[in-house]
Formats: structure tokens, C-alpha cells, sequence
């Protein structure tokens, strides 16, 4: 397998392939990647049975990238306790108050969290003996 310092759905497409043909990986079922541009499509070419779910660091990592210094910590807080939710409409209805909360600040960010919101609470279809993946990258 090559890699390469360039992230893109192309350089992890190629990496996918070597998963396929290569390594003869036949089936995954669930890719946790972060949020690069049309990576999920690119997944779903050689796996089409795969689900996606977003890296929950990179959704933390990234609002608070665009949020002020002084907003940082709550909103790693409310983030926090949307991915500590026990179910998905917990999640969901988490993600409404914290939404209502921080879209007046930082309407754009929210905007685009809102957009990739199935994909970062994919985690919570899965059988609760499966959550232990969950717990791994949301403290990573």
C-alpha cells in the first residue's frame, strides 16, 4: 500500500482499491474516515454495502476551528455530549439545542455540521455491542 502526503478522495480511493484487490478485502461494511470531499461516493464504488461515519474528532476539530477562543470549550462540551448520546434521536435532538444554541455566532458552521448530520451519528444504528467504536474515536 503507497501513501502519500496528499489528501484527497483520489490518494484514499487508491488506497481503498489496495483494501480490494490487493490486500482481497471483499467486504466492509463501515468506513469511520474523516470528512474529505466526496470520500464516502468513492467508498461506495468498491464497497457499495458500505455506511459511512464521520470521524467525530474532525467534527469537533473543525467547528472549533471557526469558533472564537472564548467559545471553544463550551462548544467542545455540547459537541461532547452529542456523541456521548445513547441513542440517535438523542443525538439528533442534542444536536437541535445545540444548534438553536450556536447558529446565531456561527451560522455558516452549523450550516455545514447540519448538512453531514446523518454521517457523523451513523454510530448509533449499530448494535450497542458495537458502541465501543464510538467510545474509541470520540476521546481519540
Amino acid at each position: 500500500m503507497d501513501l502519500t502526503v496528499k489528501e484527497s478522495h483520489n490518494t484514499y480511493f487508491t488506497v481503498i482499491e489496495d483494501l480490494l484487490y490487493k490486500m482481497e478485502v471483499r467486504e466492509l461494511l463501515l468506513f469511520i474516515a474523516d470528512g474529505i470531499p466526496e470520500l464516502d461516493e468513492e467508498i461506495k464504488k468498491l464497497y457499495p454495502r458500505a455506511d459511512f461515519q464521520l470521524y467525530t474528532v474532525h467534527v469537533s476539530r473543525n467547528f472549533e476551528s471557526n469558533a472564537m477562543e472564548l467559545d471553544k470549550e463550551k462548544v467542545d462540551k455540547d459537541l461532547k455530549n452529542i456523541f456521548l448520546s445513547e441513542n440517535k434521536e438523542s443525538a439528533l435532538e442534542k444536536f437541535n439545542i445545540f444548534k438553536n444554541k450556536w447558529s446565531s455566532k456561527y451560522p455558516r458552521t452549523v450550516y455545514n455540521m447540519e448538512m453531514k448530520s446523518d454521517i457523523f451519528v451513523y454510530i448509533f444504528q449499530l448494535p450497542s455491542r458495537n458502541k465501543n467504536i464510538n467510545t474509541f474515536f470520540k476521546y481519540n
